[in-house]
């Protein structure tokens, strides 16, 4: 009946451990997923605010550009060219 004690005893304990550990793994998962969640709003907030340079840039003004840089692109072919 010595042993049978011992061995419950041995068993409530290492149960006990196990229940501790579960709880830690589940306090640890939680703060894991809140850091995930602030990350994430960090990494959007960034990501709005990145613009490339044709990002404000109407169509129109696009067009423009566009017409400016193979004027000189035109120009630069006709001096290399001479």
């Amino acid at each position: 009946m010595n042993s049978t004690g011992r061995q419950r005893d041995q068993f409530n304990r290492l149960l006990q451990q196990i229940r501790d550990e579960v709880k830690l793994l589940e306090k640890k998962n939680r703060e894991l997923h809140r850091e995930n969640l602030r990350l994430k709003t960090t990494l959007d907030s960034i990501q709005k605010g990145e613009h490339d340079i044709f990002s404000t840039v109407n169509n129109q003004e696009r067009i423009i550009l566009k017409n400016q840089i193979d004027r000189m692109i035109e120009r630069i072919d006709y001096y290399l060219e001479e």
